[in-house]
């Protein structure tokens, strides 16, 4: 499905700053006075972001810190519900996809509430088993709550997995997670990403399990990591034109630019040519495995018998308290 995303960038990046405030630059010709040795005022106070001329954050007085929560779990952590917060790609490394500019993207849809990625989670009172359902979901504006999605593209998967004491581990869904970034309609699909095989690597929860990492100066701390598969086949049938970026997904995640050369797209030329090459397969059957580097798994420059067909996403991320309903 070609995707576009048609959010102004500038806006995005406004809103980037309003979570990660530049640091104080007074102007170097203005006159200065000795006013003594500096006064220690103490660490700088946080407060949750609030919506400014250029972002509307929905309801943006209704958030407890340390994470910005919006509904405290206390009471019901054996079913806590949360939205992502904040995420930060770390892999696969080098490409545009871990860039600033495409983080800047996802977190900016994030943080205004038009990206809605959930987590429902259902566990005894004690150490042992636990499910995650997660994925797509919309927020009822006018109840201040939220709801996984009914349209079947978009369902949610469920994961299995274990807690113990407040950190979360779970394995690999043999499935596909669809998580669509929606404009602030909820008509028009800005971008998606299929993938594969998601899992949580670990998540410690805060706060009677209301937070998943916390806020900081400059932006969000993650408590989280969890890892995916993009496939080949899957990133090409995707579009992103927002400047810096007018390209296929495939030419973000296997390059470092955000544009197609003038030839053509990028992933139309040979798999080894590739600035960033798919180190991992995902076979008809069965779940992805992820390449160790020496190509004993398959053939990162789509050479050979066995050629990788995909990549391995990680990202960390912060979660917040939320209302999901049913």
């Amino acid at each position: 499905m070609r995707a576009t995303l048609r959010a102004s960038l500038v806006s995005i990046l406004a809103l980037s700053a309003c979570n990660n405030p530049p640091a104080n630059n007074p102007d170097s010709s203005a006159p200065t006075t000795d006013s003594g040795p500096p006064v220690d005022s103490g660490p700088p106070m946080l407060h949750c972001p609030m919506s400014n001329s250029t972002v509307t954050i929905p309801d943006d007085t209704h958030q407890t810190l340390p994470c910005c929560y919006r509904a405290s779990q206390a009471g019901h952590e054996g079913m806590a519900e949360l939205r992502l917060r904040f995420l930060n790609i770390t892999a696969p490394a080098h490409s545009g996809l871990v860039s600033m500019p495409t983080q800047n993207l996802l977190n900016g849809s994030l943080t205004n509430e038009t990206f809605n990625w959930l987590i429902r989670t259902n566990s005894g009172a004690a150490d042992g088993p636990i499910t995650i359902q997660t994925g797509f979901g919309t927020r009822d504006d006018a109840a201040g709550t939220y709801a996984f999605t009914t349209m079947p593209h978009y369902a949610p998967v469920t994961l299995n997995g274990t807690i113990t004491g407040e950190t979360v581990m779970t394995q690999p869904d043999p499935g596909t997670l669809v998580v669509p970034v929606f404009d602030p309609t909820g008509v028009t699909l800005e971008v998606e990403l299929s993938l594969h095989n998601v899992q949580v690597v670990t998540s410690t929860f805060s706060e009677n399990r209301s937070c998943i990492g916390a806020l900081a100066t400059r932006g969000f701390t993650t408590a989280a990591t969890l890892s995916g598969f993009l496939t080949v086949a899957d990133t090409r049938g995707s579009m992103i034109n927002v400047s810096p970026i007018n390209a296929q997904l495939c030419t973000l995640v296997a390059s470092t630019g955000f544009t197609e050369p003038a030839s053509g797209h990028y992933c139309d030329t040979a798999q080894g040519t590739w600035a960033v090459k798919p180190d991992s397969l995902c076979p008809a059957t069965g779940l992805c495995v992820h390449d160790d580097g020496t190509g004993s798994t398959c053939s990162h420059d789509g050479t050979g018998a066995t050629p990788c067909n995909a990549w391995q996403l990680v990202a960390d991320f912060a979660a917040v308290g939320v209302d999901i309903n049913p």
